[in-house]
C-alpha cells in the first residue's frame, strides 16, 4: 500500500496505488499520505491513481472532496485505473465535479501514462 513516483517518458508521475486497501480506513490514511507529500513539494503533478479491485466508499469520497483545496491548484492531469463502469464510475464523476477536476478513466496503464505525459 502507498505510492511512489513512475518515470515515463522523461515525465515523473505520482503513482497512488489503493489496490491493496482493505476498504475506508486504508483509503483514507493513503490519501492523507499523498497529502502529506503534495504540501512537501511544489508541483506540478502528474498523478495516476490504481483503484483496481478497490471501490471509493461515500467516507472516502467525502474525505477526498476535502482534500481538493490541496490536491487541485497542483495537479497538472490526473488518470485513474480500474474504475470501468457503475457505481463506481458515478462516484469518481460526482467527486470530480465536487473537486472542479477532470480525471481521465483509463482501461490500461500504458494508456493512462500516455495519457498524462502527452501535451
Amino acid at each position: 500500500m502507498g505510492f511512489s513516483y513512475i518515470t515515463h517518458k522523461n515525465k515523473q508521475i505520482l503513482f497512488i496505488d489503493y489496490k491493496p486497501c482493505k476498504g475506508a480506513p486504508d483509503m483514507i490514511k493513503l490519501i492523507n499520505e499523498v497529502a502529506v507529500e503534495y504540501q512537501s513539494k511544489p508541483g506540478p503533478f502528474l498523478v495516476l491513481n490504481d483503484f483496481t479491485g478497490n471501490i471509493g466508499t461515500k467516507e472516502f469520497m467525502q474525505h477526498a472532496n476535502t482534500l481538493a483545496k490541496i490536491f487541485n491548484p497542483k495537479t497538472k492531469k490526473s488518470a485513474m485505473l480500474g474504475i470501468n463502469s457503475g457505481i463506481r464510475q458515478l462516484l469518481v464523476q460526482a467527486y470530480m465535479r465536487l473537486a472542479g477536476r477532470k480525471i481521465l478513466l483509463c482501461s490500461s496503464k500504458e494508456e493512462a501514462l500516455d495519457y498524462l505525459v502527452s501535451l
